[in-house]
């Protein structure tokens, strides 16, 4: 019985270690993504930079979230992604593609914001101006 259990213990510790392998190599290959992302992003116009900004910021916090969520992934999930070829690519286009709540976060946001200046705020805004 005792040696059922230690077979198995190696085996966890086994399938750790590999995981752990998995997520240095998962690290490794979205970093030189990055750093291949960065350079040609160093390479472009102004304007191309100012047109680009969006899929620029996208996809530097892609990268960071994914460096965050290595240490979570499981084996088929790293292996899956080492596999991909141009994973923050691919992942920036398939995030493009979901329904995009951000415009309304920011509306009610501003709303609240501006219903707050309305309400108190503003009226404070305006005696500083006419004092000033």
């Amino acid at each position: 019985m005792q040696e059922r259990k230690d077979s198995e213990i190696d085996k966890s510790e086994d399938s750790g270690m590999e995981t752990e392998k998995l997520a240095q190599t998962f690290r490794w290959k979205i970093t030189a993504e990055m750093r291949l992302f960065r350079e040609r992003a160093m390479q472009m116009e102004k304007e191309e930079i100012f047109a680009d900004a969006y899929r620029i910021d996208c996809t530097i916090r892609i990268y960071e979230i994914l460096l965050e969520l290595s240490a979570r992934l499981g084996k088929s999930e790293l292996e899956g992604c080492i596999n991909m070829g141009s994973l923050l690519d691919f992942l920036y286009e398939s995030w493009l593609k979901e329904p995009d709540s951000q415009e309304e976060e920011l509306e009610h946001s501003l709303c609240s914001i501006i219903n707050g200046i309305a309400t108190g705020l503003g009226k404070n805004c305006g005696r500083q101006r006419k004092a000033g």
